[in-house]
């Protein structure tokens, strides 16, 4: 049965998360030489066994991505297409936990990876305590996700009683369908990437604090966790595409929508927007100038998706370009020409399409 779930749960996993992985693997180590990755990632490792703050954020990380690859697997469950793994429950109990602990440690191979090397490394520094609860949290985990797969595999059948019998239903307008599906349907993505954000825009600005109030080192941060949200603009894009196809033929104006695009992808990236007012110096000039910056980005992005399709080779290859291109023009204090011109164009190739989708 492993090779089976492999083939399935595990080739579909990774083909689907890739994205994300690869931009965190560009985030932590895309900008440095080849010579410094070995310092700077035992340096890392040390920081993550060394303090309980930076244990549990760590043990955080690890409970969100085992909880990510549980709801992949759970939500496959329930497709008919993958109505074929109910009949694994005929097995023995023993060859089932085998097959889905199998099945999970290669899903969770990353994280796994990366906490054995923490635990390695507090072993080397005598942080043998450290060691023994991210050992203890790892085991939980994967033991944790099994038992819940094989629950749903073999008494999935018992019904349940409804307890609820009050019934509440709000009217959704239409420009806030986009950000229901990502509360509801991706609820932990979302965490993820504000995580990833946070993390991301707090060290670097803690790596540069020697450099004063400098806007660039702040516009840097901001640009990595506008990256860090490629993945989660994607899995909305994929909704809007499959599941709102049907709105081309709602009659509303091209302005309109664009409109109602810039405010869910405001909403989207508010957090962020407010971690950089608490961070960076601040004047009126700069507060427009660092919202043009980041809708033009995320815009961009987003038309990235409609130009390149369900491509994601070529998504991953665009990031990487726009990443060095927005990094070169923030350094050489250009980032305002650049967002007017990302900006513009992106408006223009929607005009482009709404019109042609009109004829």
């Amino acid at each position: 049965m492993l090779r089976l779930w492999i083939r399935t749960f595990g080739k579909e996993f990774y083909k689907q998360h890739a994205g994300l992985l690869l931009i965190i693997f560009y985030a932590l180590f895309g900008w440095m030489k080849s010579g410094d990755i070995t310092g700077y990632l035992h340096a890392i490792l040390v920081a993550l066994c060394s303090t309980p703050i930076t244990i549990a954020v760590w043990c955080l990380f690890m409970f969100l991505y085992g909880i990510k690859a549980l709801i992949f697997v759970l939500q496959k469950l329930s497709t008919p297409v993958y109505s074929f793994v109910q009949n694994s429950c005929a097995a023995k109990k023993k060859d089932q936990l085998k097959s889905w602990t199998g099945l999970y440690l290669i899903l969770l191979f990353p994280a796994l990876l990366i906490s054995l090397s923490i635990v390695v490394t507090a072993i080397v520094y005598h942080h043998y305590i450290n060691a023994f609860i991210i050992c203890i949290i790892m085991i939980l985990i994967v033991w944790g996700v099994i038992k819940v797969t094989f629950r749903k595999i073999n008494y999935g059948f018992r019904p349940s009683a409804n307890l609820s019998r009050l019934k509440i239903s709000l009217k959704k307008p239409r420009w806030t369908w986009s950000l229901h599906y990502m509360l509801k349907k991706q609820a932990l993505m979302l965490i993820i990437c504000k995580l990833l954000s946070f993390v991301f825009f707090t060290g670097i600005t803690l790596m540069f604090a020697d450099s004063g109030d400098d806007i660039r080192i702040y516009l840097i941060a901001l640009l990595t966790a506008l990256i860090a949200h490629s993945t989660l603009i994607a899995a909305v894009w994929n909704f809007e595409k499959s599941l709102l196809s049907f709105q081309n033929s709602l009659p509303v104006n091209l302005w309109m929508r664009l409109f109602h695009t810039l405010l869910f992808l405001f909403i989207l990236f508010a957090p962020e927007l407010l971690l950089y007012i608490s961070k960076a110096p601040l004047s009126v000039l700069s507060l427009t100038g660092v919202l043009l910056f980041s809708m033009s980005a995320l815009l961009t992005l987003k038309t990235a998706l409609d130009i390149v399709g369900d491509n994601m080779g070529q998504y991953l290859k665009f990031i990487f370009i726009f990443f060095l291109t927005v990094m070169f023009a923030i350094l050489s204090r250009q980032f305002l020409p650049l967002s007017l011109l990302l900006i513009v164009s992106s408006i223009s190739y929607h005009r482009y399409r709404f019109y042609k989708s009109m004829l």
